[in-house]
């Protein structure tokens, strides 16, 4: 059993923000699975930081992969559910195949993609009145191998010589090789159908920030070894909508905090996103 005294011993002299490292450190490594590992550059790309704690950790994951603009979406800590609000009516089914060698045809693809289209529409169609669109898709992968790529299938009959073009191009993109020449499977086939709305509901961000109080406090943070404890001014959303605002600058809202450091530069664009231009 630690007593109280023997913990404080023991915390004594340790980086407060040790702990905050190490949860960039895995954050960053696993973006660099679904970018540098896949082929892709992360600085061609903006880091999109949102949930309650993106805002708080996305500059610094920027700076380790050397991305420069950061963006934080309104409504950062809720973001998912406000998309869920916004977003179409979509149902996806998917059917498992593995069709493989002589097993792989046109006929036994769209005998499948029959019956997962109506299943999928089926789940959307309200009275007759809803206009449903469809998207097929087909899991492909070598023979052998342990994962699959989507591979859409465009409208109209298969073409199995183009399934296995558009596949061998998805692996290439994907992994940087692919061979025509090898044997293929076609684990499972997918539809996903969609009901688009009719009307849009209507959400403006930028008005909703004008219409805050405008927040504004200080007090002291830290921001690492380097900079250590910091006095630095704190503000909400609507602080910056007299301009651009230098770091250190915590923007405090209900939901979540974003965190700008020294050194870098945060704005609103005209959609009320918080744009953090990252330092070098």
């Amino acid at each position: 059993e630690l007593d109280a005294g023997a913990a404080r011993r023991a915390l004594e002299g340790l980086d407060p923000g040790a702990v905050i490292d190490v949860v960039n450190a895995e954050m960053t490594r696993a973006l660099r699975v679904v970018s540098v590992e896949q082929g892709l550059d992360p600085r061609d790309f903006t880091l999109c930081a949102f949930g309650g704690n993106g805002p708080l950790t996305g500059v610094e994951i920027a700076r380790a992969l050397q991305i420069r603009p950061v963006l934080v979406p309104p409504a950062p800590g809720v973001f998912s559910a406000l998309g869920l609000l916004f977003s179409d009516t979509e149902h996806e089914t998917v059917r498992t195949l593995m069709l493989r060698g002589t097993e792989l045809t046109a006929a036994a693809l769209e005998s499948a993609l029959a019956i997962v289209e109506a299943e999928a529409t089926r789940h959307l169609v309200v009275a007759g009145e809803a206009t449903v669109t469809v998207t097929r898709f087909a899991d492909v992968r070598y023979a052998g191998q342990a994962y699959e790529l989507p591979v859409r299938l465009p409208a109209g009959p298969v073409d199995i010589a183009s399934l296995v073009a558009d596949f061998v191009a998805e692996h290439v993109k994907t992994y940087g090789h692919g061979s025509a020449a090898d044997p293929i499977d076609v684990v499972s086939v997918r539809v996903l159908a969609r009901i688009e709305r009719t009307t849009a509901r209507k959400y403006d961000p930028l008005a909703a920030i004008r219409n805050l109080p405008r927040l504004e406090s200080t007090r002291t943070a830290y921001f690492g070894p380097v900079a250590g404890h910091v006095g630095t001014p704190v503000c909400n959303r609507a602080g910056l909508l007299g301009g651009e605002r230098y770091g250190p600058l915590p923007i405090d809202e209900i939901d979540s905090t974003c965190v700008v450091p020294p050194g870098c530069v945060a704005r609103l664009d005209s959609y009320g996103n918080i744009e953090v231009e990252v330092d070098g």
